[in-house]
C-alpha cells in the first residue's frame, strides 16, 4: 500500500501531466509514432479523385460501378518504459530527485500513448528487473504506472543496463517503443542497446544531476551546493549511493578538476554511442525540471523525429 505522501505525488504527477498534454502534443505523437500498417475497412463508391489503384474489380464486376477499397491505420502500439530506480536515481541536488523526474517523464509518454489508444507497460530495474507490468490501457493502469515509479523500495543498489535490456528484449514479442529512462551510469550496454534496436524503437531518456558532473556554481550569485549544505567551504563529505563508500573532496584540488574532466568524456563517449545507434535521445536535467520544459523538450524531439522521417 501506498503512502499518503506517496499518493499526493502519484495526483499532483497526474493533474499536471493532463494539464501538459496538450492536442499539439498529442498530434506530434501520433505523426511521429506510426501504426503497425494498414488495414482494410470497407469497400465504397469510386468517387473523383480516389485512388485508382484501390479500385475492387471483383465488386466492380459482381455490381457494374466501380468501388475502391478503404484502408484505416492499424494504431494500436505498444509502449514499454523502463525505469532505472537504482540508489543513484535516488539523488537531487534541487528540489527534485532523478528518480521523481523519471517519474513525471513515465506519466507523459503514458498518458500520450493512453489517448492514442496504445498500450503501456513498465519495468523497474537497478541490479536487476525488480518489477514488470504488462502493456494495458486506461487511467487506472496509468495512476498504477505512476505509484510503482514512487513508492517501490529497491532490494539492490547498484546498476546493471545489460540485464534490463535483456529482460525487456525478451517479454516484448511484438515491435514497440522502448523508452530508457535512466542515468545511464553504467558499462558495457551498448551491445545490448543495440540488438534492441534492431527489433524496437529505442529512445534513451538520460536523466542527470549538474553535480554529477561537477561542482563548481554556475552563478556568481549562487552558492554552492555544499556550502549550503556544510554552512561553509572547505572538504566535502560524499557518499556513493550506490556503493555506499565514502570520501572526502576538495572541490577546488586538481584532483576534482580532473573527475570533472573524466565525466565530460564518458557523457561524449555515450552520446557517441547513442549516434552510432542512430538513435533520438532526450536529456533532462533535475535543475530544469518545470512543467513547461517537459513541454518544449518533448516537443522539440518530436519535431526532430518528425524531419528525420
Amino acid at each position: 500500500m501506498a503512502a499518503p505522501e506517496i499518493i499526493k505525488k502519484v495526483r499532483r504527477i497526474e493533474l499536471v501531466t493532463r494539464r501538459l498534454v496538450n492536442p499539439q502534443l498529442t498530434g506530434a505523437y501520433h505523426s511521429v509514432f506510426k501504426g503497425r500498417g494498414m488495414d482494410f475497412d470497407q469497400v465504397t463508391p469510386y468517387a473523383a479523385g480516389d485512388d485508382p489503384r484501390f479500385i475492387d474489380w471483383n465488386v466492380a464486376a459482381r455490381t457494374g460501378d466501380l468501388h475502391v477499397k478503404r484502408f484505416v491505420e492499424e494504431r494500436e502500439l505498444t509502449v514499454q518504459i523502463m525505469v532505472d530506480v537504482s540508489a543513484s536515481m535516488r539523488f537531487g541536488t534541487t528540489d527534485e530527485t532523478k528518480r521523481a523526474l523519471a517519474a513525471q517523464l513515465a506519466a507523459v509518454f503514458a498518458v500520450l500513448a493512453i489517448r492514442n489508444n496504445d498500450r503501456v507497460g513498465l519495468a523497474m530495474f537497478d541490479h536487476e528487473v525488480e518489477a514488470y507490468i504488462p502493456p494495458k490501457k486506461g487511467r487506472k493502469h496509468i495512476m498504477r504506472l505512476i505509484t510503482q515509479i514512487l513508492d517501490h523500495q529497491p532490494r539492490g543498489g547498484t546498476t546493471d543496463l545489460v540485464a534490463a535490456l535483456r529482460y525487456v528484449a525478451r517479454v516484448t514479442r511484438r515491435r514497440s517503443i522502448i523508452l530508457v529512462v535512466s542515468d545511464f551510469l553504467s558499462d558495457s550496454w551498448e551491445t545490448e542497446l543495440t540488438l534492441l534496436a534492431r527489433r524496437h524503437d529505442v529512445i534513451p531518456v538520460v536523466i542527470e544531476d549538474l553535480r554529477e558532473r561537477s561542482f563548481q556554481p554556475q552563478s556568481a550569485v549562487v552558492r554552492p551546493w555544499w556550502e549550503r549544505l556544510l554552512g561553509m567551504g572547505g572538504l566535502v563529505a560524499l557518499r556513493d549511493l550506490e556503493t555506499g563508500a565514502q570520501v572526502l573532496v576538495d572541490p577546488e584540488s586538481a584532483a576534482t578538476r580532473t573527475w570533472e574532466l573524466g565525466q565530460d568524456r564518458r557523457r561524449q563517449e555515450r552520446q557517441k554511442a547513442f549516434v552510432r545507434l542512430g538513435l533520438e535521445t532526450l536529456y533532462f536535467d533535475t535543475a530544469h525540471h518545470a512543467d513547461t520544459d517537459f513541454v518544449r523538450a518533448i516537443a522539440a524531439f518530436f519535431r526532430r523525429r518528425s524531419r528525420r522521417s
